[in-house]
């Protein structure tokens, strides 16, 4: 278990090395962060990276891949916000994140699970006295 854990650490501390020195997460035509381009192990570096440093990449155009998932907020049974977001797994497939994002106006969000790439532009804002980010204006590839 302690040897798992350490090949993890040595993974993400890797991860976050490149990132940090701009490899990984580069760019495509028009994209500033294609987190779709990278393997597992790389994308939790990054992906950590940018939900703990949201303000590098502020206004900057992303592109990830992975699953559609959906939190939805109650308040006395009705429901009063809804929110969807990209769920990006890890190599393991044990450290998921996902990352919200607002389809541009018009746009219609598939049937849940299903597997989305999206590209949008990065946005930090707070909801209820927390630290948030999404992808705004984002569009399904």
């Amino acid at each position: 278990m302690f040897l798992k854990k350490a090949i993890c650490f040595m993974m993400i501390l890797s991860a976050l090395l490149l990132a940090a020195c701009g490899a990984g997460g580069g760019a495509t035509e028009g994209v500033d962060v294609d987190l779709s381009r990278l393997g597992g192990a790389v994308v939790y570096g990054k992906v950590y990276d940018m939900l703990t440093n949201g303000e590098k990449y502020e206004g900057q155009t992303v592109r990830m891949s992975g699953y559609l998932n959906q939190i939805v907020e109650k308040q006395k049974g009705v429901v009063v916000n809804e929110f969807y977001s990209c769920f990006i797994s890890d190599a393991e497939g044990c450290c998921s994140q996902g990352i919200e994002f607002v389809l541009e106006e018009g746009g219609e969000y598939p049937p849940l699970g299903s597997p989305v790439t999206v590209e949008g532009v990065w946005n930090n804002y707070t909801f209820y006295g927390i630290r948030r980010c999404r992808l705004l204006n984002a569009k399904l590839k």
